[in-house]
Order: C-alpha cells, then structure tokens, then sequence
C-alpha cells in the first residue's frame, strides 16, 4: 500500500499528476523551512529515464538543507508491526563544477544506503531491500567524509506492506484485463496493482466475484465509452452469453460487437478485444498474500511541520 508519494522543493505546492506523469500517480508538495529548494536550469527526457519512468517535473526540483551536512527527516506514532519500504530519487541539478556531492542514508543511526552520488540532469532511484520496521524510523542524508556539497533529495515514496489472507485475482482474468489496459492504452488512475483486491479499490468498470478465501474472479467488465476498435472474439461474446460475464460495450462505434462479424470486416480490424474470462481453476499456495495498491495521502504545505499518515499528517517530520 502507498503510505505516501513525496515531491521535494516544489515551487508551487500544487499535487502533480497525470499528465506530468504518465502512470497518474500523485506526487504531494513537501518542503520545509529549514531546506533550500533546487530548481534545475532546464528540463531533459533524461531525468524520466530510468526503469520507474519518475516524471521530469518532479525530479526537476530538490532540496537541501540551508545549514548543516544531513537531511533529517522521520516516521513517528507508528505500529512496530508495521513494515515500510523506501523508494529515494535522485538527480544532481546543479553544475558542481569539480566539486563532489556524495552522502549516505541512515536509518537509526546506521547506514542503510550509500555512499551515493547523484548524476547531473540524470535520475537514480535507491530503495530499501529489506522491510523497515520499528516504533520510530529516524532517516538521515549524510554528508560523508569525500563530499563538498551537501546532500539534496529529490523525491521520496513509502510503502506499507499490507497481508491478506485472500489470494490474488485470478491469473488468466488479471492476464487478459491487462492486455486491454495495454492494447486500448486505457488511462484510468484506479487500474494499477490487482483488479480486485482490496475490494474496496478494485478497478473501475470492473465488478468481482466475493469467493471468500478462494480467488476472485472478474465477472463484470464495462468498457463503454473507450472508443475501441476490432470485433469481440466469440469466446467472450459467449462468455457474455451464458451470463458468466457480464458485458458492456455501448459507446464504441468502431467496435464490431456481433459473432457474425464477415471475414472481410475483420480483416481490416487491428485489434481484437483480449477475453477475459476464468477458464480454469488454479491451485494457489496457502499463506499470506501481500499486495500494494494506491492510496492518496496529503503532504503539508510549505514552511509547515509535515507529516503523512493513513488517516493523520504528524508522521513524517523535519527533526
């Protein structure tokens, strides 16, 4: 579960989403007083480019601290029980002109992560590999011994692991819904992580069956409105049919939605909508099931204390 998406040095304080970021994640304001914002001189394709597609708007701005060699920041009131991972981003934005910016980051008082040496107007993502769990995560950005910059953060986000007992949908179902995700290009911020778990965040326009402890499958599916093209196979129009799956297609008028269909027609359609239907039961191992879906958590304005947390703002804060 997302605890939280974190943009550093922000100019404006406003959210970023899509269409600065092409997955529409939400990325909030955060900066403090005690930090001096960076603002790149000019915007590259080079800061989205490595494997997390993170969006140039946001590595665009940092922050590091105005006095002083660390970035000091924590979670506090926290459940010891509770597992985090850490995701820090990084861009060197300023031409350091021979100089060396290079810190660690610790956690407690012990180096998790380091040492570490942004690239100039290029982005690095530095994660936690293990699970951090604890009453109070006191993290620190630490200048080390070879540096002559301060350290600077570009942007940070937090996960929570989050057990369920329930195993994931379907595989052949979560296959085929996202194959229709890729193939129509699809851009709906609610389909990311599994289509129907939790319940209460499962994709829009889809509709789950509740098995209990066995796996969900999906048994409504309303792509209305998306402007598709191709014709429906006739396995899912019998799907559809035998009232397995429950169909909505109105709103495509380049969608050949008939098992009639000619041959002739068909030829000239280049996409086919994928099938999404169960069509075996799979065994699953017994044990927990971790997964991650999004959730919104706003950061505090600027030049306030902040802090983020499910349902409070005192958790994360400038020490």
């Amino acid at each position: 579960m997302l605890f939280n998406r974190l943009n550093f040095g922000s100019e404006t304080n406003d959210i970023v989403r899509y269409q600065d970021d092409e997955l529409d994640r939400i990325w909030n304001p955060f900066i403090w007083s005690g930090w001096e914002s960076i603002k790149a001189s000019y915007s590259t394709s080079a800061l989205s480019g490595n494997e997390y597609r993170l969006p140039a708007k946001i590595m665009e701005t940092a922050v590091k601290p105005v006095n002083g060699t660390s970035l000091d920041f924590y979670l506090k009131g926290i459940d010891s029980s509770q597992q985090f991972y850490m995701y820090f981003n990084f861009a060197e934005l300023e031409e350091v002109q021979g100089q060396i910016r290079q810190f660690t980051i610790s956690l407690n008082n012990n180096t998790i992560i380091g040492p570490i040496e942004p690239k100039y107007m290029s982005s690095q993502t530095n994660f936690t590999q293990s699970s951090l769990s604890w009453k109070e995560l006191n993290f620190s950005l630490n200048k080390t011994n070879q540096s002559t910059l301060p350290p600077s953060i570009n942007a940070l986000e937090i996960y929570i692991r989050l057990e369920f007992l329930q195993p994931p949908t379907e595989q052949t179902d979560v296959d085929s819904v996202k194959n229709i995700k890729t193939v129509y290009q699809v851009r709906k911020s609610s389909w990311q992580g599994d289509p129907c778990l939790p319940r209460n965040y499962s994709w829009d326009g889809l509709i789950c069956s509740n098995n209990g402890y066995d796996a969900p499958t999906i048994t409504s599916l309303n792509l209305s409105g998306n402007k598709l093209t191709g014709s429906v196979p006739s396995s899912l129009l019998s799907k559809s049919n035998d009232g397995t799956l429950t169909l909505s297609l109105d709103g495509n008028p380049d969608l050949c939605k008939s098992s009639s269909c000619s041959t002739e027609s068909k030829k000239k359609m280049s996409v086919a909508v994928p099938v999404v239907a169960s069509l075996a039961s799979v065994s699953f191992a017994s044990g927990a099931i971790f997964v991650v879906y999004w959730h919104f958590i706003r950061g505090r304005r600027h030049g306030k204390p902040a802090g983020v947390k499910p349902n409070d703002q005192e958790k994360i804060q400038r020490k």
